[in-house]
């Protein structure tokens, strides 16, 4: 039932604010998931140990300050806040700090898999945090909401009499996806698709013993 509940905002969803996207942003690091990277909230700040305030899911947001002026500072900068769990690292290349993001920093940040997001132009650090927290904000009212949908109307189903067929359809309406109910001997009792792929009872009996054993 997880489609139903799985709202989340991601980098990549950040690099489309307006703020940011004024900005100039251009991401310095390959193969690291933007849309895969959630964010929880934003945070700035120059400070260089700023990564032991971090809980994880941060949007970073820095003018570089805390970074470091040597290679193996802005290593240890970037080490750091990746193993606290950030969601992405974004560096403006205003002149404060920085015109250019340093090659360490980028390698490091490549080497652990961590976003880092160059901004052209100085960008409204607390403009940014209140777009995403509104979003967010906005992303758990409707999940709320939806929550509540969702137990009345399986609550609803339970009061009716309804039998584990029509639960099984229900849920799979609601999830947009295929859901297979199994017994307490992992022997499949009811299965339903929204898009009518075909079941595959030897694929799944074998998917089945893996995940149980």
């Amino acid at each position: 039932m997880c489609s139903v509940f799985d709202m989340s905002f991601t980098v990549a969803d950040a690099l489309e604010l307006s703020l940011i996207r004024a900005a100039g942003p251009h991401v310095l690091t390959s193969g690291t998931d933007l849309d895969q990277r959630e964010v929880r909230w934003v945070h700035s700040s120059e400070i260089p140990d700023i990564a032991r305030f971090l809980s994880g899911g941060e949007l970073l947001l820095t003018a570089g300050l805390g970074i470091g002026e040597t290679e193996a500072e802005q290593r240890a900068y970037v080490k750091a806040v990746s193993r606290a769990g950030a969601a992405a690292l974004v560096i403006e290349e205003s002149g404060r700090m920085f015109d250019r993001v340093p090659q360490a920093v980028v390698q490091e940040a490549q080497q652990m898999l961590l976003p880092v997001i160059a901004l052209t132009h100085e960008v409204s650090f607390a403009g940014v945090s209140a777009q995403v927290h509104e979003i967010l904000t906005e992303m758990r009212l409707r999940s709320l909401t939806r929550e509540r949908e969702v137990e009345a109307t399986f609550s609803g189903l339970l009061l009716d009499g309804a039998d584990h067929l029509g639960i099984v359809e229900t849920l799979a309406a609601l999830t947009d996806s295929t859901v297979v109910l199994e017994n307490i001997a992992h022997r499949v009792t009811v299965y339903f698709s929204v898009d009518g792929v075909e079941f595959d009872d030897d694929e799944w009996n074998r998917h089945a013993r893996v995940s149980h054993d």
